[in-house]
């Protein structure tokens, strides 16, 4: 998600941008409630809008940021590839949330098939890429290139490729 407000320039008011994104196109409500799903699970792919920060933040790059894209996402890449030391908090609870981990997220997001401990070094070369295609291309970089055909829908349901 990607959702902010800020003063505008030279303006006495606040502009603000949700990019949370649309429901997912394939997701019907009516195969919901036949499902007995009475509200949006947080944790299925029912609630997947992750499109929409892509926008978003592009469209926050070329109204707001003098640096440009590019710039803009060079420290993101950089850690991707690098990596980042995992803080105790976050391995806290990404240690509670393993388990719901299925298919390729598993091999993206665990190392050794557990949750990275506190300490230890997470890195995400796949996302460095898809940040490398947004920086060059823009949204097109995201929606016309690999990271968006690494998604696919079965089913009414949006699951990494």
């Amino acid at each position: 998600m990607c959702s902010t407000s800020n003063p505008l320039a030279g303006e006495d008011r606040i502009g603000a941008l949700n990019g949370s994104g649309r429901a997912p196109a394939v997701l019907d409500a009516a195969v919901m409630r036949d499902k007995d799903m009475q509200i949006v699970p947080l944790g299925g792919p029912e609630a997947i809008t992750i499109p929409g920060a892509i926008d978003a933040f592009c469209l926050l790059s070329q109204d707001f940021v003098k640096l440009g894209l590019k710039a803009s996402l060079a420290p993101a890449m950089h850690y991707a590839e690098a990596g980042v030391p995992v803080v105790p908090r976050v391995a806290f609870h990404w240690a509670q949330s393993a388990d719901t981990l299925q298919g390729k997220a598993r091999d993206l997001f665990l190392l050794d098939g557990k949750a990275p401990k506190a300490g230890q070094i997470f890195r995400a070369p796949q996302q460095d890429e898809i940040l490398r295609g947004i920086a060059l291309s823009g949204r097109n970089g995201f929606y016309d290139g690999e990271g968006y055909a690494r998604l696919s829908h079965r089913d009414g349901r949006c699951t990494q490729a």
